[in-house]
């Protein structure tokens, strides 16, 4: 398995809590890949609009 080194660890938490609540079919790997994107996306609007709130978006996004 492929070490995912910038997730803080209350997010890797987080994202180990949501993926065995999920019950999704994805391997760890590729939920984690997912999430760290979606991570990466909020970060980007935070830069660009630092005064908005970050959106949770659809469900669908990590399937």
């Amino acid at each position: 398995m492929l070490k995912i080194k910038t997730l803080t660890e209350d997010q890797m938490f987080a994202a180990a809590l949501a993926y065995e609540a999920s019950g999704c079919d994805l391997p760890m790997e590729e939920f984690l890949q997912k999430v760290l994107a979606r991570y990466e996306e909020i970060e980007t609007i935070r830069k660009k609009a630092p005064g908005s709130v970050a959106r949770v978006g659809k469900k669908d996004r990590l399937f």
